[in-house]
């Protein structure tokens, strides 16, 4: 067991310039800019998703960009088993 102290260590100290990486999971539907797309991968402030109804990737999609960011639209229920949804 992890004493106080410990604990206070495991905590991420970040500057107010950090950007959180969004909680986006293999197989999400997410919405930018009026179109949706599947993230395949979550790499932290970008991924790699493919449009919903298309059969290309997109490898270097940012979670945000100039200003505008992307929005969860639905979540996959099990994005590490089989079943994906999309």
């Amino acid at each position: 067991m992890k004493t106080t102290e410990e604990s206070n260590n495991d905590q991420i100290s970040m500057d107010d310039d950090t950007m959180l990486s969004p909680v986006f999971g293999r197989g999400d539907i997410i919405s930018f800019a009026d179109e949706q797309y599947k993230v395949i991968e979550n790499n932290g402030s970008s991924g790699v998703v493919c449009p919903v109804g298309e059969t290309y990737y997109i490898s270097m999609f940012y979670w945000e960009f100039e200003g505008e960011e992307c929005k969860l639209v639905k979540k996959n229920p099990n994005p590490y088993g089989k079943g994906e949804y999309v």
